[in-house]
């Protein structure tokens, strides 16, 4: 069997980004720096004059939710459907994340801890979603003290699924200096920031870092899976000579989603053209 892999090749990647802090240091304001936003507004925190003004000066949108499943949708959406959008903003994920354990704990039970459990496969599949749509990301996220050894206070953190700085390529903790807002980069996966690195946080850093052919291009979007071909995929699969579950999970991985439905209908496509060869044979 050949080898099939190749030379790596960089890709202009969009910023991805988690942005936590205390209550009243500026995170909306800071996220509503971005060209074009799409905000998904969990604590009605846009609703204000002035953020009012400002997201129709950069021709954005808001939809107000503290659903995670209606989060999921509108970045299904953002993925599939032609927008003028460049920039999602959902402030903050804490709300979500927090109404999603009650929800699972209501659900499943407590025990064992099952509804953390449950609540993080859903966050899972935010995370794929979020990280395969072509725009700037800011999820922004309540601040909360860390404890260190004897419980003795060594910082803060962010307040929501344990493992969001896991999946963000950079994680900023936000200050105020007076009237101006101070990021410092507690993890990066970007050239552009380092380690501990602090930086007056405004659009233009990321502008310069990252080039406005990035930041501020259109998003590139792709119809997802159908209906339809999901429906003739379970057809095929009573008919075609192969075991679903590995086939189905390697298809997902290969697709960096939990569900048939978050594939590409391109990439499902070729999924059906394979199991129809199988099935002809």
């Amino acid at each position: 069997m050949a080898l099939r892999g190749s030379k790596p090749s960089p890709q202009a990647q969009r910023p991805k980004v988690l942005l936590y802090g205390d209550a009243g240091v500026g995170k909306t304001t800071a996220a509503l720096q971005f060209p074009t936003p799409y905000i998904l507004d969990t604590e009605r925190g846009t609703t204000t004059e002035q953020y009012v003004r400002q997201i129709a000066k950069l021709g954005g949108a808001v939809f107000h939710t503290t659903d995670v499943f209606e989060v999921i949708q509108e970045v299904r959406s953002l993925q599939s459907e032609p927008h003028p959008y460049r920039t999602l903003v959902l402030d903050p994920v804490t709300t979500v994340y927090d109404d999603l354990v009650d929800r699972c704990s209501r659900q499943y039970g407590e025990e064992w801890g099952r509804h953390y459990r449950e609540a993080g496969k859903t966050m899972k599949q935010l995370r794929n979603l979020l990280f395969r749509l072509d725009m700037a990301v800011i999820v922004t996220a309540h601040g909360k003290a860390e404890y260190g050894d004897d419980m003795k206070k060594v910082g803060t953190t962010f307040d929501g699924w344990k493992k969001l700085d896991f999946i963000f390529d950079l994680v900023v903790e936000m200050t105020r200096r007076g009237t101006e807002r101070w990021g410092r980069v507690r993890k990066t996966r970007y050239e552009q920031f380092k380690d501990n690195e602090e930086f007056r946080w405004t659009y233009d850093v990321f502008r310069s870092r990252f080039g406005p052919e990035v930041m501020e291009r259109a998003a590139e979007v792709a119809p997802l899976a159908t209906a339809e071909q999901i429906a003739e995929l379970e057809v095929l699969f009573t008919k075609a000579p192969v075991e679903r579950g590995p086939l189905e999970e390697k298809w997902l991985k290969a697709a960096k989603v939990d569900e048939l439905a978050d594939m590409r209908a391109a990439d499902l496509a070729k999924c059906l053209e394979y199991l129809c060869r199988l099935v002809q044979k």
